[in-house]
């Protein structure tokens, strides 16, 4: 089985990093940060770890990511929703 760093850079390469444990790791302080409410609205409770951009993508830092509820998520992608 590849792992995510052998793909060539695409949809399948994002989908099998954000199963990786690596992935996982990177949640880890985000999550704790946010102690599990929403950081932008502040008054959910938040489910998704979101990229702020994606110039670190693979190697972000805990800064580059946000713990948003679903609401907040779909307003930041609502081409997703």
């Amino acid at each position: 089985m590849l792992d995510w760093k052998d793909l060539p850079d695409s949809a399948e390469k994002r989908n099998a990093y954000y199963g990786s444990p690596e992935w996982a790791e990177k949640r880890i302080p985000v999550i704790k940060r946010s102690k599990g409410i929403c950081e932008n609205c502040k008054a959910a409770y938040a489910k998704i770890v979101h990229h702020i951009h994606y110039r670190n993508l693979y190697n972000e830092p805990p800064e580059d990511l946000l713990h948003l509820c679903m609401k907040c998520n779909k307003l930041a992608h609502p081409e997703h929703y």
